[in-house]
C-alpha cells in the first residue's frame, strides 16, 4: 500500500493501530475496493470506539458497494435481454 508520512511516535498504540488501520482503509478505497476498505475502517474503529470519521467512511463504503451492486444488477439484466433475443431470433 502506499507510504503515508506521519509522526507517530507520540501517539498511544491503540492510536498508532487506528490510524494503520485507516491508512490502509483510504489505500483500498483510493483503489475502489469498497469491501476491503470497510474491513479496515471496522478494524480502526475497534482501536477508537465511536470515532465519527470511521463511521462516516464505514458507511461511504456500504453506499458504494451498495451502488455498485445496483450497477452489476442491471448490466446483469440488460445481458438477460440480449441473450434472450438472440435466442428468440
Amino acid at each position: 500500500m502506499g507510504h503515508h508520512p506521519t509522526d507517530e511516535s507520540n501517539l498511544t498504540p491503540a492510536e498508532r493501530h487506528y490510524a494503520d488501520f485507516m491508512r490502509r482503509g483510504d489505500d483500498f478505497y483510493a483503489i475502489d475496493l469498497f469491501v476491503r476498505a470497510r474491513e479496515m475502517y471496522e478494524k480502526a474503529l475497534e482501536h477508537l470506539p465511536g470515532d465519527e470519521n470511521a463511521l462516516r467512511k464505514i458507511a461511504q463504503c456500504r453506499d458504494n458497494v451498495s451502488h455498485d451492486t445496483r450497477k452489476v444488477l442491471i448490466i446483469l439484466g440488460v445481458a438477460a435481454l440480449v441473450v434472450l433475443a438472440f435466442l428468440i431470433l
